[in-house]
């Protein structure tokens, strides 16, 4: 599957496992298969992975996306590399737009998604609204992003229509 057809968006947004995938992959390809919390992706689903984010211009994430990868990477090294400073200088890169909703507002617009999906996905569904792909390995949430409108793509369909 290839994301030619929503080249016209200038922006993605990446789901939290895909941004680890990213992150440790950035640190070194073949510590894909190695860190704990992407061994169910390899090397070359993180070379997928970059292929699918080129042509956008930006890459939003949110504060909640943020502190779930930071939660899920704060105690992997990588030969002396800290996986937190990885994701600090990722955050600083001009690509990457970071979108906040209050959570109060999520909860009075979105308050049935809130107790069905969680707050950052919740928040992804309302950011998203604004033009964006979602790129996520979450097969529920693509699925209730795709009924409601919202284009998003599941990476475990792209990976298995990889030549």
């Amino acid at each position: 599957m290839r994301l030619s057809s929503y080249s016209r968006k200038k922006a993605v947004l990446l789901d939290t496992n895909l941004l680890v995938l990213q992150l440790v992959g950035l640190c070194d390809p073949n510590f894909v298969e190695q860190c704990r919390r992407t061994k169910a992706y390899s090397t070359d689903d993180f070379l997928l992975l970059n292929e699918c984010l080129t042509g956008f211009e930006q890459l939003v994430v949110t504060p909640h996306i943020l502190t779930e990868t930071s939660n899920l990477l704060e105690k992997e090294v990588y030969r002396d590399t800290k996986l937190l400073d990885i994701l600090a200088a990722f955050m600083q890169e001009s690509v990457v737009i970071e979108r906040h909703l209050f959570s109060k507002d999520v909860a009075q617009i979105s308050a049935r998604c809130l107790a069905k999906f969680g707050l950052s996905d919740t928040v992804t569904s309302l950011i998203a609204k604004d033009n964006l792909l979602v790129l996520t390995d979450d097969l529920p949430l693509c699925g209730y992003l795709q009924n409601i409108g919202i284009d998003a793509l599941n990476f475990n369909n792209i990976r298995l229509m990889r030549p």
